[in-house]
């Protein structure tokens, strides 16, 4: 790859984040369009291997541009892609079908902007997932998409500190609203934000890719830790107990798998005596947060989490077309009547879709296991996707669109070769 394009890369990423910077921390006005103008410009100057990278790097911000911005980047895409496979093609337009099938067979004002955004989404997912050209680094895209949740994250904190304070984040004020920092939704648009959940799911997404895909993925040492620290700090702060009880997990099975496991006790234990004695104030209340999470009385249900769940299968399976076709993602709530939304990632797939629906996205990940992950990837390459199928079920996969996009970088470790035998 010409060193030329990897510094246009990195500059064109590095400008789009300083733009991110400047109206969201610094609050200089500027409209959602010359954002996404600069970025879907850069697109059209970079190579294609580039380009791809660069959509790596941009998911975790699809939840502060504008969603055209996903359109055009699309079309550049295309334009740039020498051939299409059916991978890419049929799943697209198949759920393009039903979503389309949907909003003309119920009666409901349809929002077709959102539509438009929600297979915008779906055909980029696609068209990512099945790539075939030979051109991609997916080390490289997986790094990328590294590389952009460690620096979206904070960026969502920083405001939010400095609006409230850090003794409010960290005692777990902010994370009750529907997104994080802002009382009103609609006060976040044109902003990076995020809700409590979707912070979680990115740090967990970032962290099982950076302790199973280290050696894969050839991160430098410093930068390494300072990726790993960045991951647990802002999925720590979002009071996710899902987020505590995965991190637990993966990190005993991280301990267990490695041969390096007694020294990494000891770092553990050493690591963790220094901050209880230097930072009491902020373990102690971090530890209250999570304590008064854990014994809440909604705990049993998830949240009301299992309330949710029985409500929308027993509306959904009361009607034979919401079964076979479901109800589209977009209106599923309106078509359904039930005014919250969907916490789990795989119901969201049925009730929206319907049968069809999720027997095309089990046929989907079977096709990509067989012909696209390699045949000699260890179990333990599977703990990113792993990981981040489990949070998935406590939040959505389908809508709101950009919770789709962390499973491509997991799926994409699957896929590249091993040069050596692969140690946690």
């Amino acid at each position: 790859m010409p060193k030329r394009e990897s510094f246009m890369l990195v500059i064109s990423l590095l400008l789009f984040t300083v733009l991110i910077v400047f109206r969201d921390i610094f609050l200089i006005s500027m409209p959602g369009y010359v954002v996404s103008l600069f970025f879907v410009v850069s697109l059209l100057f970079l190579s294609y291997n580039d380009a791809i990278k660069a959509i790596f790097y941009l998911m975790p911000f699809t939840n502060g541009i504008p969603g055209y911005t996903v359109l055009f980047a699309l079309i550049v895409l295309l334009l740039k892609t020498r051939k299409l496979n059916i991978g890419q093609i049929l799943p697209a337009a198949f759920i393009a079908f039903l979503e389309l099938a949907n909003v003309s067979f119920f009666h409901i004002e349809a929002r077709y902007t959102s539509v438009i955004s929600y297979i915008c989404f779906i055909t980029l997912f696609f068209l990512i997932l099945f790539n075939q050209d030979r051109r991609i680094d997916k080390k490289a895209c997986v790094r990328y998409f590294c590389y952009g949740v460690s620096v979206a994250l904070p960026i969502v904190y920083i405001p939010i500190i400095i609006n409230y304070s850090f003794d409010t984040v960290i005692s777990g004020e902010v994370r009750g609203s529907m997104i994080m920092g802002y009382e009103n939704p609609e006060d976040a648009l044109n902003h990076l934000a995020m809700n409590a959940n979707t912070m979680a799911y990115y740090s967990i997404v970032l962290l099982a890719i950076l302790l199973w895909g280290r050696k894969k993925l050839n991160f430098n040492k410093p930068l390494y830790y300072i990726l790993v620290i960045i991951s647990i700090i802002t999925g720590a702060c979002s009071f996710s107990r899902a987020w505590l009880l995965l991190v637990a997990v993966m990190i005993l099975l991280y301990v267990i798998n490695s041969r390096y496991r007694v020294i990494y006790i000891l770092f553990i234990a050493i690591g963790l005596s220094f901050v209880f004695t230097t930072q009491n104030f902020v373990i102690q209340t971090i530890s209250d947060v999570f304590a008064s999470r854990m014994n809440a009385e909604n705990i049993e249900t998830g949240g009301l989490r299992t309330v949710i769940f029985s409500e929308y299968n027993e509306k959904w399976s009361a009607d034979i077309s919401n079964i076979i076709i479901g109800t589209g993602a977009v209106h599923s709530g309106e078509v359904l009547d039930i005014d919250v939304s969907m916490h789990s990632g795989l119901q969201q797939i049925w009730v929206s879709h319907g049968i069809l629906g999720l027997l095309l996205y089990v046929l989907v990940f079977l096709y990509y296991l067989k012909h696209y992950c390699h045949r000699k990837t260890p179990i333990a390459q599977y703990m990113p996707f792993i990981f981040c199928f489990m949070f998935d079920q406590s939040i959505q996969f389908l809508v709101p669109y950009p919770l789709m996009l962390p499973f491509l970088p997991t799926l994409y470790l699957l896929s590249i070769p091993n040069d050596e035998p692969i140690q946690c």
